[in-house]
């Protein structure tokens, strides 16, 4: 279970990020189409999850954004982007979880190429992402 694994671990990464930020929750931003449908708090969630299989080799791409509520200049906002850049740097590593039993089994390492994206002005809140790119053994452990 390849793809549940991979979704499972980069939904834990951010909920152990949440966990470090009172009153913050994850969300799977492709769940919500509209914005106003999150919850009244800051968030943190995936988006755009994609994964290429290559021999042995696992390319994954995905958007981790963040979300603040009632956050005049964007200052939350601002400060936690860039703290989840520093988590996304290159040669970082995030564990692989079991989706079933939560058990890590692996990892994943950020490639070349994190980027920070440009906020978005949506219709209820600000929204800004972090592109990363992943790279894991098949099996997650070579």
């Amino acid at each position: 279970m390849i793809i549940k694994d991979i979704h499972a671990s980069l939904l834990k990464f951010c909920s152990d990020y949440a966990s470090n930020h009172e009153g913050m929750t994850v969300v799977n931003f492709d769940a919500h189409a509209d914005d106003t449908t999150l919850p009244a708090n800051d968030v943190i969630g995936l988006a755009g999850l994609s994964v290429t299989a290559a021999d042995r080799f696992l390319s994954i791409k995905a958007l981790i954004g963040i979300s603040t509520l009632n956050d005049t200049n964007l200052f939350r906002l601002a400060e936690k982007i860039a703290e989840l850049f520093e988590r996304l740097m290159p040669e970082s590593r995030i564990d692989v979880v079991d989706a079933a039993t939560g058990e890590v089994k692996g990892w994943m390492i950020a490639m070349d190429g994190t980027t920070m994206l440009a906020s978005e002005g949506t219709k209820a809140r600000p929204l800004q992402h972090v592109a990363v790119s992943l790279g894991a053994a098949q099996d997650f452990r070579s």
